[in-house]
C-alpha cells in the first residue's frame, strides 16, 4: 500500500504543487527503497508498471523526442536513448537533470 500511495500522491495534481512525471517519481521512489520502501515489492511494481521495449518513442524533459535503444534492469527509468532530431545517443543515467516525461504513440 505504501508504494502505490506514494506513487499516486506524487503523480497527482495538488493545490500546493504540480503533478510530477511518473518516470521521475519512480526514480525518487527507487532512491527511497533503501530506507523507507520495501525494495523487493518496489521492483515488482516497477517491472510490471514501467515496461517499455527497445524502439519505444518517448518525450524527454527537455522537449525532445527520442527512441529507447537500451534498458538496464537496475535503472529502468533511465535508459539509453537516441534523439530523433540528430540521432545522438544519450544515457539518461549520466544526465541526472534529463528524464522521460512520457511515452509517445
Amino acid at each position: 500500500m505504501a508504494i502505490t500511495d506514494t506513487y499516486h500522491a506524487m503523480t497527482s495534481e495538488r493545490l500546493y504543487r504540480r503533478k510530477q512525471s511518473p518516470f521521475k517519481v519512480v526514480e525518487e521512489m527507487l532512491k527511497l527503497s533503501q530506507h523507507k520502501l520495501d525494495a523487493t515489492i518496489l521492483q515488482v511494481f516497477v517491472d510490471s508498471f514501467f515496461y517499455y521495449s527497445i524502439g519505444t518513442r518517448v518525450l524527454l524533459s527537455n522537449g525532445k523526442e527520442a527512441l529507447i535503444v537500451s534498458i538496464k534492469r537496475d535503472t529502468p527509468v533511465r535508459p539509453v536513448v537516441q534523439l530523433v532530431e540528430d540521432a545522438k545517443i544519450i544515457s539518461l543515467k549520466d544526465k541526472p537533470t534529463l528524464f522521460i516525461e512520457k511515452i509517445l504513440k
